[in-house]
């Protein structure tokens, strides 16, 4: 009797862990993609008003990509420095035409 109502606890104590498992990665989950919107917001609002060309800004988010694989998600900012690109901003194209 006793290793039956031992089974039972363990049973119930796995469903209520799997459980708390589900909405914890649901919550990791919608925060991951707040996070996202909130930093595509300030690379538009960036881009727009540095008027950053789109092919400049594909190169520095693939090296954006890069560096932060390299470092397996953190980018301190002394190595960002190091690995900073020139832009050439619209304006500054207008003046070579």
């Amino acid at each position: 009797m006793l290793r039956q109502f031992g089974s039972e606890i363990a049973e119930v104590y796995s469903k209520i862990q799997h459980s708390e498992i589900r909405n914890l990665e649901e919550h990791l989950s919608k925060l991951s993609y707040k996070i996202a919107v909130e930093i595509a917001q300030m690379n538009l609002f960036l881009a727009s008003i540095m008027e950053v060309p789109y092919l400049d800004t594909q190169k520095l988010r693939g090296k954006a990509v890069q560096m932060v694989n390299n470092s397996r998600g953190y980018v301190p900012l002394r190595e960002a420095i190091k690995n900073r690109t020139e832009i050439r901003y619209m304006e500054d194209r207008d003046d070579e035409d």
